[in-house]
């Protein structure tokens, strides 16, 4: 490797940022998680999270190939490191979609118990009236 290449230290200025603005994510990620759990719960959800870091550091460190396929167009070897930087992608697609549908929708549970969930809400906090019904002839 070459220090002296221009290469080299944009790659390594590309890295850090992308290192900076995930770790950032994360801890964005983290708060808000945390911020929904009572204050008798955070100490619990600390252990388990520190626990879930001690498996996964183990399960990154797996570099032997678990499966692999090979095909004349396509390669594919799987080790620990790649199954669990995929899971953890889909999870966290998965959370960040529930989280902006949630800030989007509002309560599940006040959807269930009114027809018309959260539109009669919103109108009754902002003074609007429903539309008047007119009778047709």
């Amino acid at each position: 490797m070459d220090f002296t290449s221009v290469d080299t230290w944009m790659a390594l200025l590309t890295l850090t940022f992308l290192e900076i603005v995930l770790g950032i994510d994360n801890i964005i990620f983290i708060s808000i998680a945390a911020n929904k759990l009572t204050e008798k719960e955070q100490p619990r959800a600390l252990l388990f999270r520190i626990l879930m870091l001690l498996g996964l550091s183990f399960l990154i460190g797996l570099k032997a190939t678990i499966w692999s396929f090979e095909s004349s167009i396509i390669s594919i070897h799987l080790n620990g490191q790649s199954i669990i930087l995929f899971l953890g992608g889909i999870f966290l697609l998965y959370k960040s979609t529930a989280e902006i549908h949630h800030k989007l929708e509002g309560d599940p549970e006040f959807r269930r118990s009114h027809p018309l969930g959260n539109r009669a809400e919103s109108r009754r906090q902002c003074g609007a009236q429903p539309p008047a019904r007119t009778r047709r002839r």
